[in-house]
């Protein structure tokens, strides 16, 4: 399970979360050298005894040392990471509006073992009228963390706009979603097109700005001018 440290404890610093056995998890709470993190996949990891499992984690498989596993401190893979092949920001895919407090989601695949801050939206040529907030889901479909449901307002047109996790969580490779949701009608952003997308599930539900759905059920097509153009940073 996860677990933000008090004090340093095996080589991670204070204040850092670690993905952990079940069972070094409660000792650690009991020791008082850390407490139960909250804003991170869910987590299936037992100890067997061996040097190496594949926790599931967020619904996703991968091996990990049994000793547990935090950030890396050398970047894993790229800081910045696309949900799709990304060309001229200003012709790709459909700028489009938004229909106010629904969501729209995408596929995300993550390749190596990283801690991330945010999702990068690509507005579209309309902003600064409507605010935006973002979301991240793990592969079933079930909330990991979210940005600030007061949203932020749009700003940058045919630009990544970086808007901030609550809690930065740690994700092994796998699949997950991201997802965005806008008060408004006017500020446009970026969706997967036809032309441009089709090899990541995508889908959109209606809902109120602010109101962040604790799970939804994971698409299984993809829907054209649906999906957000988006990218996870670090």
């Amino acid at each position: 399970m996860a677990v933000t440290l008090y004090k340093a404890y095996q080589g991670y610093a204070a204040g850092a979360t670690i993905i952990v056995p079940d069972d070094t998890q409660t000792a650690l709470i009991a020791q008082g050298i850390g407490y139960a993190a909250s804003g991170q996949p869910t987590q299936t990891y037992q100890a067997t005894g061996s040097t190496v499992l594949s926790p599931t984690v967020g619904g996703n498989k991968s091996p990990q040392d049994i000793a547990g596993f935090g950030a890396p401190s050398s970047p894993q893979g790229p800081r910045i990471l696309p949900n799709g092949p990304i060309l001229a920001f200003a012709s790709l895919g459909t700028s489009a509006v938004h229909v106010a407090g629904t969501w729209y989601r995408a596929e995300i695949q993550v390749p190596h073992l990283a801690q991330w801050t945010g999702i990068q939206v690509l507005n579209g040529a309309t902003v600064g009228t409507d605010h935006l907030m973002v979301a991240l889901y793990d592969t079933n479909g079930v909330l990991i963390t979210n940005s600030a449901v007061a949203g932020v307002l749009s700003a940058g047109a045919n630009a990544f706009q970086s808007i901030a996790f609550l809690t930065q969580p740690i994700l092994t490779p796998g699949r997950y979603f991201v997802a965005v949701q806008c008060n408004g009608t006017t500020a446009t952003t970026r969706r997967w097109a036809a032309a441009n997308g089709g090899n990541q599930m995508t889908q959109s539900a209606t809902g109120t700005f602010g109101t962040v759905p604790a799970s939804f059920t994971p698409p299984t097509t993809f829907t054209a001018d649906v999906g957000p153009i988006a990218a996870l940073y670090q």
